[in-house]
């Protein structure tokens, strides 16, 4: 089980680095024009998640593009850089990574730092974890000109402070969330 889980972790990071270098080449190689279009600066998008260890959580992610975006077949976006924070019933968190935008979609592999309450889900109570964690999001709504968006994730933490059980050294961590991708688009 822990292999696949470690599989499934490593393809997901794969893919979201990979993302941007690809998006990147096909653009240079077929020498798309431009759009005369003016693209956010960056995104920000409140969120509610419910996942191992925080449980039910509130936060926010910033997505901000690193290089111009690009349009082809309908979509349009390029690699970022993505910050997360979010507070729980079982800790707190704040993550940052890669992020490959396609405008409404987007994928990421993000390092995690999570300090975990007195009541975490599969883990240790008042310790720290340091992890990786991939995700995928999606839209399912449009409010106004905002995106409503589904987030599942999944990744790995580590116990770096604290005392648990051997068992609870490692730890699976998965979440889905609901966002509104801002500002209107």
């Amino acid at each position: 089980m822990r292999r696949a889980i470690v599989r499934a972790v490593m393809i997901v990071t794969v893919v979201a680095f990979a993302s941007p270098f690809a998006v990147s080449a096909q653009a240079k190689a077929k020498g798309a024009p431009q759009s005369k279009r003016e693209f956010p600066s960056f995104f920000l998008v409140p969120q509610v998640h419910y996942g191992a260890p925080l449980e039910a959580a509130a936060g926010a992610a910033l997505l901000v593009p690193t290089r111009p975006w690009h349009c082809e077949d309908g979509l349009c976006g390029g690699p970022g850089l993505e910050l997360q924070a979010m507070a729980g019933i079982g800790g707190w968190r704040v993550a940052g990574g890669a992020t490959t935008t396609g405008f409404p979609f987007w994928t990421d592999a993000i390092v995690t730092l999570t300090r975990t309450g007195s009541t975490p889900r599969r883990a240790s109570p008042e310790s720290t974890y340091l992890g990786a964690e991939g995700g995928f999001a999606f839209p399912v709504s449009v409010i106004g000109q905002s995106f409503v968006t589904i987030r599942p994730s999944v990744g790995f933490a580590r116990r770096l402070d604290g005392e648990g059980p051997g068992s609870e050294r490692t730890t699976f961590t998965w979440n889905v969330g609901v966002g509104l991708m801002l500002p209107k688009f």
